[in-house]
């Protein structure tokens, strides 16, 4: 599945980056995004919040994108499954990174729009995030707090993001977030996808 994405309203303002392509991340893209991780977010990146929830899952294979530009990695996105309380499915968005030569070019937002059309397609009707709320708005986030959604773990309250795939999605739904392995999904597995 390959994917032109350039959309209208988040369209690049720079002309340098006109046109990505968001493919589906195989197995050997992983050194790649490896190092594009520890360069976004420092190698102490398994130290934060969101590694913690994530536990021994894998990011599910289905929603594990990378963006390309002239050939070239320039961007990852996964989601990774996780329960709201005891009896709710949601996903977890990110990692989200780009390569520092091509921020601000549209590039995160493209991952984001089609990562998020993925999720819906297919049956997902719950993510959170943790992420800066000016870069999610845009796609339906608000306050997870506000949603009576929490971490297991200290998170800025501002940063906590949760989205409704579906109209209604949050209604009712509430809880702390944990790990999809924890509460009986599968283990560590590795991508089977391939280009």
């Amino acid at each position: 599945m390959r994917t032109q994405y350039v959309p209208t309203k988040f369209r690049p303002k720079s002309r340098c980056l006109t046109r990505i392509t968001i493919v589906p991340q195989r197995p050997a893209d992983a050194p790649i995004i490896e190092q594009l991780l520890d360069g976004a977010f420092e190698p102490e990146r398994r130290l934060r919040p969101a590694y913690s929830l994530r536990g021994n899952a894998a990011p599910l294979d289905e929603l594990a994108f990378i963006a390309r530009a002239d050939g070239r990695l320039v961007g990852t996105i996964q989601f990774w499954p996780v329960t709201i309380g005891r009896t709710s499915a949601a996903l977890l968005l990110g990692p989200l990174a780009v390569v520092e030569a091509f921020r601000r070019r549209g590039v995160a937002a493209a991952l984001v729009g089609h990562g998020l059309d993925a999720a819906r397609d297919q049956g997902h009707r719950i993510v959170a995030a943790i992420g800066e709320m000016p870069v999610f708005v845009r796609f339906g986030f608000v306050a997870a707090l506000d949603q009576g959604l929490t971490m297991p773990v200290p998170v800025a309250p501002a940063r906590f993001l949760a989205c409704a795939l579906t109209p209604g999605a949050l209604d009712g739904v509430g809880g702390v977030l944990g790990s999809a392995v924890a509460a009986g999904a599968s283990p560590v597995r590795t991508l089977r996808r391939a280009i």
